[in-house]
């Protein structure tokens, strides 16, 4: 699977499945076009960070696959946490009135499940961070992933302290996460 094509396709509703398309022998990437050739304005209003997220979470899977996947996540999260250190975006990433439901990747973890209502990005970057951390804990991750997604939390959650922002979230999910990570390095 070609990231650049998972990135595309996370961001418009696809029209058939994949595996659809293949036995027709149309793997044409997918338009934001609904079947009357209108446009679907539910893809139109999605924000590239849904896509984004979605991608990070599949690189978290896949970053021990090869060098090429382990770059890709780390410049991922380099992103994400720029784009967090700054105030005005950070601002609209906790915003409890842009909710916005994110396809997360995610295997079968017994210890935390995911929420898949929309919500605030701000729940869904720290499901991102969790699935990343959680990942490491199975898999060896170099040292730097596991810093800068602690690194990520801990910019929220100090955001949302000095603004005196309550957004609903499983905190228990979170605390006992990084509790085991502590616990295991």
């Amino acid at each position: 699977m070609h990231l650049n094509y998972f990135f595309f396709c996370r961001g418009v509703a696809l029209n058939t499945s994949r595996k659809q398309r293949q036995a027709e022998g149309d793997d044409e990437p997918a338009t934001a076009e609904g079947e009357d050739g209108t446009a679907n304005p539910d893809v139109l209003n999605t924000p590239p960070l849904c896509a984004f997220l979605s991608m990070v979470s599949l690189l978290a899977h896949i970053s021990n696959k090869s060098d090429e996947y382990l770059q890709q996540l780390m410049l991922a999260l380099f992103t994400l946490q720029t784009l967090v250190e700054d105030a005005a975006v950070a601002g609209a990433i906790c915003d409890k009135k842009q909710v916005h439901k994110v396809t997360l990747v995610q295997r079968r973890v017994r210890k935390f499940t995911l929420d898949p209502l929309p919500r605030p990005f701000l729940g869904h970057i720290y499901d991102t961070m969790l699935i990343l951390i959680w990942t490491s804990l199975r898999k060896p991750l170099p040292a730097e992933l596991i810093c800068t997604a602690v690194g990520v939390i801990h910019r929220l959650v100090v955001f949302q302290f000095r603004n005196k922002l309550r957004i609903p979230y499983d905190w228990k999910s979170l605390f006992d996460v990084l509790f085991v990570l502590v616990r295991n390095t």
